[in-house]
């Protein structure tokens, strides 16, 4: 019993120690990445300070380029426990385009339920 408990946690030291923490993505702060987009600025400016956006749609009204940064808890990150247990948050930013020149720029956070929910551009950038 002893041999099965010492197992069970250093299975679970390994997990938490190895299973979560090695991400190769840079960080990214879209939050504050957002504050440098202002009403003027050209799509070339919005490419170079926020990077490619997830979505885009084009509107009457102009074209909406959408940014998603997602936030897992940790319990999200670990595999097998992520699909009972954790949770998401989620960074959107709408920048609306009139031609090749910014209208309007928004930011907003959302939780998972928010997320699933919005009217979120569904037409990937890159497509």
């Amino acid at each position: 019993m002893k041999h099965f408990l010492r197992s069970l946690c250093c299975f679970a030291l390994f997990m938490v120690l190895f299973g979560t923490g090695c991400s190769k993505e840079p960080v990214r702060h879209l939050s504050s990445d957002s504050c440098l987009i202002a009403q003027g600025t050209t799509k070339q400016d919005v490419l170079t300070y926020m990077g490619t956006p997830k979505f885009k749609k084009v509107t009457e009204g102009g074209e909406i380029w959408t940014f998603v940064q997602e936030h897992l808890s940790l319990l999200k990150k670990t595999p097998v426990l992520n699909l009972m247990f954790g949770s998401a948050s989620y960074e959107l930013v709408y920048i609306t385009f009139v031609g090749d020149i910014v209208t309007n720029c928004q930011y907003r956070a959302a939780n998972e339920e928010e997320y699933k929910q919005s009217t979120l551009p569904q037409t990937p950038a890159g497509k």
